[in-house]
């Protein structure tokens, strides 16, 4: 994968967000979603899987973001693109060059 080949495919502009938690005073947590700033990317679609949750059943996409390797991204952290929320599951370099990431997500619905 060449930087050439690659760097104009990054025509998706996502906003990354990480999860922040605090007291809620009962001993446990409240969850709140923060934006770090926005990343260009190339989102790749993978597949559609049937899930079921609580006894209902819906259609779970995954997705290969691909973002430049300075960027902060790990695993917990989620891209956002309008109402789409793409929750990553894992982080690694594609080709082992350090100048790129894939992020598998699953877009959450």
């Amino acid at each position: 994968m060449s930087a050439a080949s690659t760097s104009g495919r990054l025509s998706t502009r996502l906003e990354l967000q990480r999860e922040d938690q605090t007291p809620d005073g009962s001993g446990g947590f409240a969850s709140a979603w923060t934006a770090i700033g926005d990343i260009w990317a190339q989102v790749i679609p993978i597949g559609v899987s049937p899930v079921e949750r609580a006894g209902n059943r819906f259609a779970e996409a995954t997705h290969r973001i691909l973002v430049r390797a300075e960027n902060a991204v790990s695993a917990g952290m989620r891209f956002r693109k309008g109402a789409r929320l793409f929750d990553i599951d894992a982080v690694f370099d594609p080709d082992e060059t350090g100048r790129w990431l894939a992020c598998m997500c699953r877009e959450r619905k």
